[in-house]
């Protein structure tokens, strides 16, 4: 999927690209950038997770992307979830973020991560990466979209 829209900065509007992520260091980069310490860093993304969510849910794995750089990215994964069973846990669902979990029979688009380089919030960003998912959601006839922390 890939979708381009315009988002206004101080610059003026600059293009932004909201497309699917394939592993690069730039995804690990951000991730850094967003998660600074005292955020502990075994909790980033690892390289062998991001290859995970390409190779398992690469329609849920998006990123954008401003004048080439990489300024937010969302992970998300399928799940069938029972919202008489609410509890649960985010490493549970994850598969401690590898996302191994995900099931392509399932009922609920489950929100994995979401970041946003500081340097570019403010932008609507993060919004337009929410509202990608919801169309996600739409597209594949899902219940719900529903998010872990």
């Amino acid at each position: 999927m890939i979708k381009e829209l315009f988002v206004k900065s101080e610059n003026g509007y600059e293009k932004m690209i909201i497309r699917n992520y394939d592993y690069s260091a730039a995804l690990q980069s951000l991730q850094q950038t967003c998660f600074p310490p005292p955020f502990p860093e075994e909790l980033l993304w690892s390289k062998e997770q991001l290859d995970s969510h390409v190779r398992h849910f690469n329609e849920g794995a998006m990123c954008a992307e401003i004048n080439g750089r990489l300024v937010g990215s969302m992970t998300s994964l399928i799940v069938a979830f029972d919202p008489s069973k609410p509890g649960h846990t985010w490493e549970e669902v994850t598969d401690n973020g590898f996302i191994r979990t995900h099931n392509e029979n399932g009922n609920t688009l489950y929100i994995a991560d979401i970041s946003v380089d500081p340097e570019y919030r403010k932008l609507g960003i993060g919004k337009w990466l929410m509202q990608t998912m919801y169309e996600l959601v739409v597209h594949r006839r899902l219940e719900r979209l529903l998010g872990g922390g």
